[in-house]
């Protein structure tokens, strides 16, 4: 089994979100592209001739485009990402969570894994991590919260020591393909990001990309 188009994609597009946001650096980049590659079928040109662009450029000339014209300043916006973005500015001014600060509805921040992964333990994704260490989100272990997994990455670490085997590529694959967690990260990297606008723009790029798969 490998990753889904709409799984790949968003791996794709939340990693150039997090890396235009400076919440990652170029090595996480890669990392999460050489991973991404690994875990999308060997005959899907389209997303291996994304990320095999991606890793001589991390943002293309394109990309860059994408984010950086002045245009994206008109976009219109519904009323609902209107109000989204007004809740993001007043409520999390220095993109710092704190408990208790979201909203009554937190089951769309919140994940656990129903399968144990290699280190016989569930994975927990939450919204209370003030931080974006490893990765947003990244996952707590259920029975010893010392242990975290990068998604992205597969890397698993203890007390911030990585270690030695990484997380099963079947465990990270069937994460991904699983709509739920995916809108789970998206929410959740919503909460750290500065420019509201800049989740907007990825998820316009993300349909574009979606459509050219079809």
């Amino acid at each position: 089994m490998y990753l889904n188009n709409a799984a790949a994609i968003d791996v794709y597009c939340l990693t150039l979100l997090s890396l235009k946001e400076g919440l990652i650096s170029d090595i996480e980049h890669t990392n999460r592209i050489i991973t991404l590659r690994e875990l999308v079928a060997p005959d899907n040109r389209i997303i291996r001739a994304l990320t095999s662009k991606s890793l001589v450029e991390p943002m293309s000339l394109d990309e860059k485009n994408i984010f950086d014209l002045k245009e994206l300043e008109t976009i219109e916006m519904t009323n609902e990402e209107k109000k989204e973005n007004q809740y993001l500015s007043e409520d999390f001014p220095t993109n710092e969570i704190q408990n208790g600060s979201l909203d009554n509805n937190l089951d769309r921040y919140l994940f656990t894994t129903k399968q144990k992964g290699r280190y016989d333990t569930f994975w927990r994704f939450h919204q209370n991590d003030p931080d974006h260490k490893p990765s947003i989100p990244h996952g707590h272990s259920t029975q010893d919260k010392k242990f975290v997994l990068n998604p992205y990455t597969r890397e698993v670490s203890e007390g911030g020591k990585l270690k030695e085997k990484k997380e099963k590529k079947q465990f990270i694959v069937e994460l991904w393909n699983n709509k739920d967690f995916r809108e789970c990260a998206w929410e959740n990297l919503t909460l750290h990001i500065n420019d509201p606008g800049h989740k907007q723009v990825a998820l316009r790029y993300k349909d574009e990309l979606l459509e050219k798969t079809r």
